[in-house]
Formats: C-alpha cells, structure tokens, sequence
C-alpha cells in the first residue's frame, strides 16, 4: 500500500506563475537498483508535462545548454548542474527527485526549488510498499505537487491520468523506454529502435513506445512498419496523459488514414488545451503547407518560432512557408536567423542553397549543399543536387547523385528510403522525355516503397508512359490502404488516372479528373502541369499556357521535382498553340538559356531548340 504523508509545507500560495518554467532533475537513487535510474525522472516529467499550466523544460532544451557548458549530452542533470541550467536559460524553479530503500519499502521524495535563492518551494514525500508500487506513488506525489506549485483543482482533475497508465506499470519497460530516448537523441534514430523494440517487449501496451517506433520507422521511410506501431498506439490512446493522446491522435491521422484535416481539427484542439506548446502550431504549419495553404502555414510556423525561438523545426518551417509564397528574401533570412542562433541542420542549409540558386550564386549554392558531407544528412542533400542538376539538363550527373544516395541507402538495409530516390529519378527521367528508363525506376520505386507519395509518383509515370494496367493497380491499392486519405483523394488518385488518360490520347477526361483537385493544388505543382499538358493536347493553348504558368510561379516543385524548365517549355509550345509567337520566342530564350549546360543529345534539348529555330522571326 502507498502511505500518503506531508514531509514539509502543506498549503502555499502560488509559488509558479504560468509564464515561468521549471526544469526536471535527474532522480537521486540510493537503492541499488539500477531500474530506477532515469526512468523515475521520466515518469515524473510525463506527469508534469500533462498539466496545461505548467511549462516544463524539454530534455532538447537541456541537451542544447549541457552542450553550451561544454558537458556530455547524457550528462545527469544533479542540483548544481540544474541551477546552472537555470541561471542560463531564466528558468525559475527545478524539481529534484530521490528514492532510498526503507526495509523492504521505498521513499520517493519530491521538491521544487527556486533556481535563484535556493528556497524550496514546495515538497512531498511518500512510501512504496513495494518495487511495483514506486511509480504509482510517485504520481500521486506528482500531482499533490502540480497542486502546490499553484494549479488549480479542476484543471488537475481535468488533466490527470495515473501514472503507470500514462506511461507503463513495467518499470523495466521503461527503463528500455529511458534508454531509447537517450540513443535517439546520441546517435540517431536508428540506433534507438532495438530499445523501443525491448521496452514493446517487456510491454506490448505501452502506447507511447509503439507511437515513437512508428514515428522512427516513418522517417526512415518504412511506411508499413510505421503504420504498424502508431495504429497499435492509437488503440492504446486512452492509457495515456491529454497530452500524449493528442501526439498520438495526430500521428495516426497524418502518417496512418492520412486524413489531414481530421489532424488539423486535432491540432486546433492541442492549442486550445496546451496554449503554450509550440508542437501543434509547428506540427500545423507542416501540415497546411501540404495543403498548399502557405499563408496559414506561416502564421503557425512564426507562433511556433515566438513559443520556441531555440528549436531549430519551427525557423524552418516558416522559412519553407515564404518559399512557397515566392519571398525568397525573407526565406534567407529566417534560415540565416536559424544559423546566428546556433541553429542548424540539412533543410537551413537546403533553404540557403535554393536562395542562392534562385540569386544565381552557384558557388554559394554548393557551398551549401556541401555542408553535410560526411554525416548521414549528405544523402539529403545529395538529392538536392540531384534534382538541380536534372532541372538544369545535366542527366548524367543527375543519375551519378542518384546511384551513389541509392547505393547507401541499400547498404543501410533501408528500401523505403531507396523506392524513394527511384521515384524521384523515375519522375525526373520521365520530364525530360526518357520514358523507358523512367518506366524501370518507376517500377522498382513501387515495389520498394509504400510511402503514397512514391507510389503516387511511380503511377504518373507508368500512367504517361501508356502503361495504364500497372497504373491502375497502383492508384486501387492507395485507395484501399487510404480510403479517406485527404491527399490520396484529392492528389494522388487523380494525378495517376489523369496521367493514364493522358498516356492514352483522352485529354478531355485528364481535364475533367484533375478538377477534383483544384482546393488542394498548390500543395503540389505537378497538378497544373499535368493540367498544362492536357489542354495543350487539347488544343487549348490560352489555357494550357496559364496552368504552366502556375508551375513557373510556385517554387514548390524545386527541390522535389523539377518541373520549372520543363513547364517553361510547356507555356512556349502553349503560346505557338495560341498564336503569340512573340511570348513562345521569350519562354524559348530563357529555356535555352537554362539548359546552356545541358548533356550534349539530351532529346528534350535538341527538340526545344528545333521548335525555337522554326518560329519565324
């Protein structure tokens, strides 16, 4: 049984306000037992990060100021280290833990303490009568603290789930659960996961370890095993905190049934609960850019940046968001504001690289996009090369980027992540009229990759290709993995049957499909373009040359897909169709102009320069 008693103290006024921030400590453990190492200062921040009122500082938070204080980012945070933190970062108060033997009994005593004049302000203590029993007192000492350090009563009630059911009732699993985080955050995702795998083992309940793996296993682009742990999680959603159920929530619907909306109606309801948590407006701004809704993007990306100015996520998102709404100076400089506060990583270097593309500063450009080699992030920034070198014409260097990420990324054992180059090198092929090659890397990208984007992209191109059966199948089976998915419905599905319609001389029914996808298309260029085509085929140049048009002015299609000078290409052969020979020589000029350095022969090269040649003056 748990005995529930004062150790000092007892009612107080208002020792935390809601703007002030308290850091947890590493637990004290004088009991031998290596089990509780970690795993009750986890525990115990899960709890205190449930409440809506206070604002608890986040282990990447602590790992960013050790690095600062020249310390190991698995140091333990002990009191004088916590006041360090502190002083550093304006934290007000830490919570200091410790658990000692007592007989066969455990005491777990909890105190929070001003980080400036050391005064305690507020304390428990409680007894465990036995090992199994130590997590379940330390949440009720957890949530008589909440209380102490001035939440209110409804909002504990309110906010309030047990600690073992929050967490897990296996303090073996959670050690495994301790352990995982602390590999994630040393060497990276892949080495965490036999640690999740053990802390499923130990408790194949425990939602937020499965949601974790499946989140690790999605961005290593194993869509199937992602799918796998974060539905297990969403089973699970009720054993654990608001908070983490909202995590969970979201991540089913974004990476599981795909359903986006659903996600942002759960993002709106994280912000109201937790209006101080930059994840929703960050995780939101993601999601709308997805949606082609760049605007609102920003709005929650700069929210994000105001809540958590030292993440670097949120400055990257907001970089990405002005981009996308062609403010290429105010994307350098939100990146570069990244960089001046020892923020960095791939996508503010990739951010950097594309302004000095968009600048004309190639030497730059590549400055950039070298940054990262030797660590496991030039295989990101590998790609991007890639696809500038394709846009430019330069398909052999093109593949060269290609077959060396692709090479990696098979010794890596990781084949969601090879389909994913195939399908990007498969579309590339394909834009620059080299239809069976693009049909082969099509095929291998659907057959190693169940991410819906690569298969979406693997379809267009058979699609185009007049390979309209395998097409088919491809587009069927996302419609039966993700009968709701908003994307899938309103993208991918009608960006493949346009494709086969295409790929079979019906541009009136490509025309009619893609209409389905006119609220979601600026979240993904290659619906215009396949637009642009389809009127083109139809006759229509005034039309086909505004959809081209779409694709020249969204920068979206950059770093994925290089749509930009094959769109221009598009809109020169639009305006012939529409008789401005005046405005299809200008489009030819710049097209020729940007594919100077084109490989000699390339086939789309040399017919761009014959339909120039033969406009009359």
């Amino acid at each position: 049984a748990v005995l529930y008693m004062w150790w000092s103290g007892g009612d107080r006024a208002v020792a935390l306000s809601e703007q002030d921030y308290l850091l947890v400590a590493d637990f004290v453990n004088t009991t031998g037992d290596p089990v509780f190492d970690d795993t009750l200062r986890q525990a115990l921040t899960v709890k205190l990060q449930e409440s809506p009122y206070l604002n608890v500082v986040a282990d990447a938070k602590i790992r960013e100021t050790l690095e600062f204080m020249e310390l190991p980012a698995d140091e333990r945070i002990t009191r004088r280290i916590g006041q360090e933190i502190c002083q550093r970062q304006g934290v007000k108060a830490m919570m200091a833990g410790e658990i000692a033997a007592l007989g066969s009994n455990y005491v777990v005593t909890l105190a929070a303490v001003d980080c400036q004049s050391g005064e305690t302000l507020a304390s428990r203590q409680v007894e465990a009568g036995a090992k199994e029993e130590v997590l379940g007192a330390l949440g009720e000492a957890a949530t008589a603290m909440r209380r102490d350090l001035g939440e209110s009563l409804a909002s504990i009630e309110r906010y309030d789930a047990p600690i073992e059911q929050a967490t897990t009732s296996s303090l073996p699993a959670l050690k495994a659960m301790s352990l995982a985080a602390e590999e994630r955050a040393r060497r990276g995702d892949l080495a965490a996961i036999p640690f999740y795998e053990r802390a499923i083992e130990l408790d194949p309940s425990f939602a937020m370890a499965h949601a974790r793996l499946g989140t690790i296993y999605g961005n290593m682009g194993e869509a199937a095993k992602s799918e796998e742990h974060l539905s297990r999680a969403f089973e699970l959603r009720d054993r654990v905190s608001e908070l983490e159920r909202l995590y969970i929530t979201t991540n089913y619907y974004n990476n599981v049934t795909r359903e986006g909306e659903k996600s942002l109606e759960t993002y709106a309801l994280w912000k109201r609960t937790y209006p101080r948590d930059w994840t929703p407006y960050n995780n939101a701004a993601v999601q709308l850019a997805s949606f082609g809704r760049f605007e609102e993007s920003l709005d929650n990306a700069l929210e994000a940046v105001r809540l958590n100015p030292a993440h670097i996520f949120p400055h990257t998102n907001a970089s990405w968001a002005y981009w996308n709404l062609g403010r290429p100076e105010e994307t350098g400089a939100i990146a570069q504001q990244a960089l001046d506060r020892d923020l960095e990583d791939s996508f503010v270097h990739l951010q950097l690289a594309l302004v000095a593309h968009t600048n004309g500063d190639a030497e730059l450009r590549d400055q950039h996009l070298a940054w990262a080699d030797g660590t496991p992030d030039q295989l990101f920034l590998r790609s991007v090369s890639a696809v500038l070198a394709a846009e430019a014409g330069k398909l052999s260097e093109a593949a060269d980027h290609y077959r060396q990420t692709i090479s990696v990324l098979e010794r890596a054992a990781l084949p969601g992540l090879v389909g994913a180059a195939e399908a990007s090198w498969a579309v590339h092929l394909g834009l620059l009229g080299l239809g069976g090659d693009a049909v082969e890397r099509a095929r291998r990208a659907v057959a190693l990759s169940s991410a819906d984007i690569d298969q979406a992209a693997g379809a267009i191109v058979l699609g185009m290709a007049g390979q309209g059966s395998e097409a088919r199948s491809v587009i069927e089976r996302l419609r039966e993995r993700f009968p709701n998915g908003t994307m899938v419905n309103a993208i991918y599905a009608p960006a493949g049957e346009a494709a086969i319609a295409l790929g079979r001389g019906q541009a009136e029914e490509a025309i009619r499909l893609l209409e389905r996808s006119r609220t979601y298309e600026r979240g993904s260029a290659f619906i215009p373009y396949l637009r642009g085509l389809a009127y083109l085929e139809a006759g229509d140049g005034r039309e086909a040359a505004a959809e081209f048009g779409k694709c020249i002015d969204w920068p979206l299609g950059l770093p994925f897909w290089a749509l930009d000078n094959v769109s221009r290409l598009g809109r020169a052969r639009a305006h012939v169709l529409a008789g401005d020979v005046a405005a299809a020589r200008r489009d030819y000029q710049d097209l020729l102009e940007r594919w100077a350095a084109a490989d000699p022969g390339l086939p789309v090269v040399e017919q761009a320069r014959a339909e120039y040649e033969a406009l009359e003056p």
